[in-house]
């Protein structure tokens, strides 16, 4: 999950320090555009996005079905993912 979210948050926050810096940010007189091009680096280094959510999602469906399975849980899971009602 960290790998979503702290690849994300750092270009926001970079994205706004360069909205901040208006031009200047998109010059290399500032590590702004440096960072920004590394930043991207970082959110492909380990696959698309949509890879890890995908792996998150399926863990979380798998460990929803196995507490439903031993009837340790006390919450229900939903019935179905994704099916129509």
């Amino acid at each position: 999950m960290i790998k979503v979210i702290a690849a994300n948050v750092f270009m926001d926050v970079l994205d706004r320090a360069m909205q901040v810096h208006g031009a200047l940010g998109l010059s290399d007189d500032t590590p702004l555009a440096l960072m920004w091009r590394q930043g991207r680096m970082l959110r492909l280094a380990d696959g698309p996005d949509e890879v890890h959510k995908m792996v998150i999602a399926l863990r979380e469906l798998n460990r929803w079905k196995a507490e439903a399975d031993s009837g340790t849980s006390g919450a229900r899971p939903p019935a179905a993912v994704g099916a129509g009602s």
